[in-house]
Protein backbone atom coordinates (compact mmCIF):
# COMPACT_ATOMS: atom_id res chain seq x y z
CA UNK A 1 0.00 0.00 0.00
CA UNK A 2 2.56 2.06 0.88
CA UNK A 3 4.31 1.77 -2.03
CA UNK A 4 1.35 2.05 -4.35
CA UNK A 5 0.87 5.92 -2.94
CA UNK A 6 4.49 7.06 -3.70
CA UNK A 7 4.24 5.65 -6.90
CA UNK A 8 0.84 8.38 -7.39
CA UNK A 9 2.29 10.63 -5.60
CA UNK A 10 5.07 10.70 -7.91
CA UNK A 11 2.72 10.64 -11.01
CA UNK A 12 0.38 13.35 -9.62
CA UNK A 13 3.55 15.78 -8.79
CA UNK A 14 5.83 14.72 -12.26
CA UNK A 15 3.48 13.93 -14.86
CA UNK A 16 0.16 15.30 -16.57
CA UNK A 17 -2.51 12.85 -17.75
CA UNK A 18 -3.98 13.50 -21.20
CA UNK A 19 -6.49 15.41 -20.12
CA UNK A 20 -4.23 17.78 -18.12
CA UNK A 21 -1.90 18.50 -20.71
CA UNK A 22 -4.70 18.92 -23.17
CA UNK A 23 -5.94 21.44 -20.93
CA UNK A 24 -2.20 23.15 -20.49
CA UNK A 25 -1.60 23.08 -24.32
CA UNK A 26 -5.01 23.94 -25.15
CA UNK A 27 -6.15 21.36 -27.49
CA UNK A 28 -8.28 18.23 -26.76
CA UNK A 29 -6.75 14.97 -25.59
CA UNK A 30 -7.50 13.26 -29.20
CA UNK A 31 -5.09 16.11 -30.39
CA UNK A 32 -1.58 14.59 -28.17
CA UNK A 33 -3.31 11.20 -29.48
CA UNK A 34 -2.96 12.08 -33.01
CA UNK A 35 -0.07 14.40 -32.56
CA UNK A 36 1.76 11.26 -30.72
CA UNK A 37 1.06 8.60 -34.00
CA UNK A 38 2.67 11.27 -35.93
CA UNK A 39 5.60 11.85 -34.18
CA UNK A 40 5.28 15.78 -33.47
CA UNK A 41 3.80 16.16 -30.05
CA UNK A 42 5.68 15.88 -26.60
CA UNK A 43 6.91 12.35 -25.82
CA UNK A 44 4.28 9.93 -24.06
CA UNK A 45 5.15 7.64 -21.18
CA UNK A 46 2.70 5.14 -20.48
CA UNK A 47 2.22 3.80 -16.73
CA UNK A 48 -0.23 1.26 -16.46
CA UNK A 49 -1.88 1.22 -19.97
CA UNK A 50 -1.97 4.84 -19.63
CA UNK A 51 -0.51 7.83 -21.52
CA UNK A 52 0.79 10.07 -19.22
CA UNK A 53 3.36 13.24 -19.86
CA UNK A 54 6.22 14.51 -17.90
CA UNK A 55 5.52 18.34 -16.55
CA UNK A 56 9.44 18.98 -17.83
CA UNK A 57 9.04 17.60 -21.60
CA UNK A 58 6.08 19.35 -21.91
CA UNK A 59 7.52 22.32 -21.10
CA UNK A 60 10.78 21.78 -23.00
CA UNK A 61 8.96 20.69 -26.36
CA UNK A 62 6.60 23.74 -26.40
CA UNK A 63 9.12 26.30 -25.73
CA UNK A 64 10.79 24.73 -28.91
CA UNK A 65 7.68 25.35 -30.68
CA UNK A 66 6.97 28.26 -32.83
CA UNK A 67 4.67 31.38 -31.67
CA UNK A 68 0.66 31.63 -33.33
CA UNK A 69 1.44 34.29 -35.64
CA UNK A 70 4.37 32.44 -36.88
CA UNK A 71 2.39 28.87 -37.74
CA UNK A 72 -0.36 31.01 -39.11
CA UNK A 73 2.14 32.67 -41.55
CA UNK A 74 3.40 29.65 -42.32
CA UNK A 75 -0.47 27.95 -42.78
CA UNK A 76 0.24 25.60 -39.97
CA UNK A 77 -2.99 24.55 -37.92
CA UNK A 78 -2.55 23.37 -34.21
Amino acid sequence: MATELSIQQIINEDFFDAAECGVHLQVAPRTLERWDRLGIGPPVTWIRKKRFYEKHAVFAWQRKQPAPSARRAKGVSR
